[in-house]
């Protein structure tokens, strides 16, 4: 038998809230006691693993959703399954990346679920350019850039996810599960390269210039925390479909040599005890439950083809077989991925894990347009505690320039459907389309649908918990941004929510942040913008001391071509300002922004800088002097950074205002003037 790597982490408890809502007019802010009944998601640390279970508020446990082969819509018929396949061979062609090794990290949850979002990029047919693959040949994701951001803090003026990330000993290391992997890919963090990221540099840290480095962007992901017996042929649907699927599973269990593989079974631990995360990569009905432990065999034939994280020499060159009937199997997750885009924003205030969920009737999110466009996607968490099918509504309205709610304006388009089980929706709705700085809502609806339309459904919400939850997490939230109804009338910012009291004077919403509530929206592709690439190549070569990043980076950004897609030029030019940073030639957020081509000083685009341009530079200074982020956009930031120091300080807006004064006089200013006054003005 070959050797088997044991892991031992230590165990934590982490708590997740989970809201419903009574009506908004018995809540006003200054309200009287207000009963709300609260249940919570618990998580405990296993390994590397994070087992989630809901509870109430009385103590009792919700039975997580199993997922039953019944309605719901597959591509094959049992009939068209075979009884055996995998994603090594199939018809020749392999869509399974190399083993790798975790080392004695907690990565597992990385390493499986970007297995998994690689595997989806081959057995699509995506593009892989030759320069992205690694030296064997294959795309190689960065678990350390996963494990890093998400975990980390971030303050950036002009991004609205700032302020929001989990907090655990050695970050991502420690541990974490496919939800986490599945927040980080849909806030646009994850699908980095390998090269620019490697987990070499983990003691060194990485760039904030790489936290959106992307060559791949998730449009939608799916999570089955268990299967019932009969519902195998869901997770064979989806490997024949999209590629390898992510799990977890109890893994200190006895592994079995069996002469030709190695074979894992065990009927102690159920899905409350799952340490380690692994890829499914293929399966076979016929394999013999001879071929398991005869001490511990299972009762019936049939096995999942697992390639697991601890390097090719554990097991039969990485991979074993893992029995269906071992009870422990749970997080059955895919990931549906897309080339990465510049043409293609991604409006959204949570950057962070979804925790908490509200029994709201709608709740909504509102955005300002960056550039002309049309929204075609809108993308939201349905929690793990709902039901596997759901309906929902999604709306979308442009709003009056004085609007109070989502719903003050134009409604502009209504689109209902289903959801089929957990995970981070990505819904293509018909476009709709937005001009610059409009500013519109997204509102959402969901509702239990069949035997299961009794059970309260949760909108997903980030929150903050302290460290005494085990998994210490914060965000960061404004007026104006995020709301909720109870009634679908009467609409409550957030910022007033988590202010109300309920019975004895406790405030039950008191930890919850933004709605979790993306908006896509595509553009006309433009002519490729090398502002920022000049200014990092203009700041010299590397040499014979320079970082590797910066060595690779330099090497690819020189040898672009003219015609090079703006994606291609915006990660390029990012991995150099990193490497840069590293060799201590610049200092974030030098260049972040500078292919907006804002006019200087002017931060609401009427032509020339005025009093209240200085005004919004303000109040992003005050945002700023509270702990908050401010509301500018980047193309504002980029325009209020009048001194070019890479801040937006008081001086900023005390030389727009010096500008704007010498406009008044009949004065015509340069800004190298207006940086350089001292005087009056008589």
């Amino acid at each position: 038998m070959k050797k088997h790597i044991r892991h031992h982490w230590f165990r934590v408890l982490a708590l997740s809230v989970a809201m419903c809502c009574y009506p908004i007019e018995a809540l006003p802010v200054q309200a009287a006691e207000t009963d709300m009944p609260v249940t919570y998601m618990t998580y405990e640390q296993n390994g590397c693993h994070l087992s989630p279970r809901l509870i109430q508020a009385d103590g009792r446990e919700v039975e997580m959703t199993v997922t039953e082969k019944k309605n719901i819509p597959g591509v094959y018929r049992a009939s068209q399954i075979p009884s055996a396949y995998s994603l090594l061979d199939d018809a020749g062609n392999s869509y399974v990346t190399s083993v790798k090794d975790q080392g004695s990290t907690g990565l597992c949850w990385a390493y499986s679920a970007l297995g998994a979002c690689e595997s989806n990029i081959m057995k699509k047919g995506l593009e892989i350019p030759d320069n992205w693959r690694d030296e064997k040949g294959e795309l190689n994701f960065s678990e350390a850039a996963l494990g890093w951001y998400v975990y980390t803090d971030h303050y950036q003026e002009g991004d609205f996810t700032s302020g929001d990330a989990i907090h655990m000993k050695d970050k991502g290391v420690t541990g974490g599960n496919a939800s986490i992997a599945g927040f980080s890919l849909a806030a646009g963090i994850g699908a980095q390269l390998e090269k620019y990221a490697p987990f070499s540099d983990w003691d060194n840290g990485y760039s904030e210039y790489q936290r959106f480095v992307s060559y791949y962007r998730m449009q939608n992901s799916d999570m089955i925390w268990q299967i019932s017996e009969d519902a195998t042929s869901v997770i064979k649907e989806w490997m024949m479909e999209s590629g390898a699927v992510s799990a977890s599973y109890y893994s200190a269990g006895s592994y079995y040599d069996n002469g030709s593989s190695s074979a894992y079974y065990q009927n102690r631990y159920d899905a409350d005890y799952a340490d380690h995360a692994i890829l499914l990569v293929g399966w076979d009905d016929n394999y013999s439950r001879d071929n398991f432990n005869p001490n511990q065999k299972p009762e019936n034939d049939g096995a999942w083809l697992v390639r697991n994280s601890w390097g090719d020499d554990d097991a039969y060159e990485g991979y074993f077989w893992l029995s269906y009937e071992d009870p422990s199997i749970c997080e059955y997750t895919r990931f549906d991925m897309a080339v990465a885009n510049s043409s293609q924003l991604c409006y959204q205030y949570d950057g962070a894990a979804v925790y908490a969920g509200i029994g709201a009737k709608a709740a909504a999110n509102i955005f300002t347009v960056e550039r002309d466009g049309e929204l075609t996607q809108v993308m939201f968490p349905n929690l793990s505690s709902n039901s596997d099918q759901l309906a929902y509504t999604i709306s979308v309205y442009r709003l009056n320039k004085s609007a109070k709610n989502p719903e003050d304006g134009k409604l502009l388009m209504t689109t209902r459907g289903m959801l089929y089980y957990s995970g981070y929706k990505g819904v293509s709705v018909p476009a709709v389309p937005l001009k610059k700085n409009e500013k519109f809502s997204v509102v959402l609806e969901l509702s239990a649908t069949g035997s299961s339309s009794s059970r309260n459904v949760m909108l997903g919400m980030e929150s903050n918990a302290g460290a005494d939850t085990g998994i210490e997490r914060v965000c960061s939230y404004q007026d104006g941004e995020s709301y909720v109804t109870s009634d679908g009338k009467t609409w409550i910012d957030v910022n007033s929510l988590v202010k109300m009291p309920g019975v004895n004077y406790t405030y039950p919403y008191a930890d919850l942040g933004n709605v979790a509530l993306k908006a896509i929206i595509n553009s006309e592709e433009e002519p490729t913008n090398w502002t920022q690439m000049n200014e990092a190549l203009a700041l010299g070569a590397p040499d014979e001391n320079s970082n590797q990043l910066f060595v690779d980076a330099y090497a690819e950004a020189i040898s672009l071509p003219e015609d090079a897609p703006q994606q291609i030029v915006n990660n390029t030019a990012k991995n150099l300002l990193a490497g840069l940073e590293r060799d201590g030639r610049i200092s974030y957020p030098q260049s972040l922004y500078a292919n907006y081509g804002s006019l200087r000083g002017d931060l609401n685009d009427n032509g020339r800088p005025d009093v209240n341009d200085a005004f919004n530079v303000l109040v992003a200074c005050s945002a700023r002097a509270l702990g908050l982020i401010g509301k500018l956009r980047p193309a504002e930031v980029r325009a209020a950074d009048v001194d070019l120091d890479s801040k937006i300080t008081m001086n900023d807006a005390y030389r727009i205002l010096l500008y704007n004064n010498m406009l008044s006089i009949g004065n015509d200013p340069d800004w190298d003037s207006v940086l350089n006054y001292v005087g009056d003005f008589s």
